[in-house]
């Protein structure tokens, strides 16, 4: 690939990216960062279910207060 001197962009071919070499860690060290993303995002998921069954607790909770306040047993 030609090196421009100038402020335009070069135009990229298919072979000149095929020419670049991306360097990638250990397959040992991706295997643990693959085992780690899947144990966040399980985490993050059991977060999820928690805080949605809050939130209904909570919906199920102001109903009650209203319909008790609404009857005067408050």
């Amino acid at each position: 690939m030609e090196v421009s001197k100038t402020l335009n962009q070069p135009n990229l071919s298919i072979k000149d990216l095929s020419s670049f070499e991306i360097p990638l860690p250990p397959l040992k060290t991706q295997q643990k960062t693959v085992t780690y993303l899947d144990k966040i995002s399980k985490e993050l998921e059991t977060l999820k279910q928690t805080q949605k069954e809050k939130m209904e607790s909570l919906v199920a909770l102001k109903a009650s207060i209203l319909d008790q306040a609404f009857r005067g047993k408050l």
